[in-house]
């Protein structure tokens, strides 16, 4: 690991990710291997002249003895004092850093119940800031830090000290931070790539998005007539909610999702909808945890986003499955069942869940991502004229 770069990408996540303000809080949630991190960032935050940065710390491994041992409605349950606790600050317009590490198979032991109930907890606390989010437009960044279990799965031939190294070069690598290179104009750059992007599919008038592939998607996904992928319409980025980001999406029409999709990597997993909701599912494993997940709350069933990535990304090509839905996701075009997302639709209110309705904006507790892109996906564009336009070819834009 080298602290030249362990510098930047604090600067990075500070300055553009959350872009802290003077004067304002800097809520920081990180799991405890991400110390380094997270020292870095508070540094950079008070140069920027934070009014004061609270971070609070997770460990997996804690979190795992929880599951093995505490009642599973314990552990699913937020108090008070641990909502209040984000909530008092996001009052006075804190932004909101997320720092993710990921733990493949630290909880093979644990029963789908009680990670089921961990994995509710963690939402609904999300959930606090996720309302800040919406109601009180603060900027909020999402990204990762590397851990000796995440590294040694990913690369299980290499000794400890290799493993981990080789990962900070590959994490360092996506996220545009580099040698001799400034990685907010990297970022800079990239940015208005997807922008081009975005503001070209939509240019296209598009009504919906077909998707095939050898694995056997055929889906459907139809699209509200104010539905934008393009997120800016100026130059001036406010934060990056996303830190590597490759996607270019927006949030479906509820009702108009009909066909197969199955999942690519990592999971197992296709749904079958009809009229916007899984009618049918199936799964190779863990198939009671997904049952409970549709069964969230009304909403679970229907799509919240449709999300574009090219196959040809940093992160797909890397060649890496990370079992982290942050990289993941970004190798590979993603559907979200949950929550949508109102500003992907011109004139949607973000807390008026009445024109949420109005719009066919999908509603629920949860967002869950899954990759279903693949190499050969083809996706047909249809236009308000029913005209059919190639949007994806073999994987990668076609225009």
């Amino acid at each position: 690991m080298s602290d030249e770069r362990l510098i930047k990408y604090a600067r990075l996540l500070i300055e553009l990710g959350v872009n802290v303000k003077k004067d304002q809080y800097l809520i920081i949630e990180a799991p405890v291997d991400a110390y380094p991190l997270v020292q870095a960032c508070t540094k950079i935050a008070f140069e920027r002249q934070a009014k004061d940065v609270i971070v609070f710390y997770t460990d997996a491994y804690v979190d795992k003895q929880r599951c093995l041992n505490v009642d599973h409605k314990l552990i699913e349950e937020v108090l008070p004092w641990q909502k209040e606790s984000r909530v008092t600050y996001l009052k006075d317009k804190a932004c909101s850093l997320l720092i993710k590490s990921a733990y493949p198979y630290l909880y093979s032991e644990v029963t789908s119940d009680a990670s089921g109930a961990l994995q509710r907890f963690t939402n609904n606390l999300r959930n606090n800031i996720r309302q800040f989010i919406a109601t009180d437009n603060i900027q909020w960044c999402i990204a990762s830090y590397p851990n000796q279990l995440w590294a040694n799965t990913l690369f299980p031939k290499d000794d400890d000290q290799t493993a981990l190294a080789k990962m900070f070069d590959v994490i360092y690598d996506i996220c545009r931070v580099r040698f001799n290179e400034d990685p907010i104009t990297n970022w800079k750059d990239h940015l208005k790539a997807m922008a081009y992007f975005g503001k070209k599919l939509d240019s296209f008038d598009l009504d919906r998005l077909h998707f095939t592939n050898n694995l056997g998607t055929d889906l459907t996904i139809g699209l509200h007539p104010n539905a934008k992928f393009a997120k800016n319409d100026t130059d001036e980025i406010a934060f990056v909610a996303n830190i590597p980001t490759e996607e270019i999406s927006t949030s479906p029409d509820r009702y108009r999702v009909d066909g197969i999709v199955y999942a690519s990597l990592p999971l197992e997993v296709g749904f079958i909808f009809k009229d916007g909701k899984v009618i049918d599912h199936f799964a190779a494993k863990n198939k009671q945890l997904l049952d409970q997940l549709l069964d969230t709350d009304e909403g679970s069933r229907y799509l919240g986003e449709v999300a574009l990535v090219e196959n040809k990304t940093p992160i797909s090509q890397s060649g890496l499955l990370f079992y982290n839905t942050l990289y993941d996701e970004n190798a590979s075009c993603h559907l979200a069942l949950g929550k949508g997302f109102p500003g992907c639709i011109d004139g949607c209110s973000h807390t008026d869940l009445n024109d949420w309705q109005k719009h066919n904006l999908n509603y629920s507790s949860i967002h869950i991502d899954f990759m279903f892109g693949t190499a050969d996906m083809n996706i047909t564009g249809y236009n308000k004229q029913n005209e059919a336009i190639p949007i994806f070819v073999d994987g990668n834009f076609a225009f």
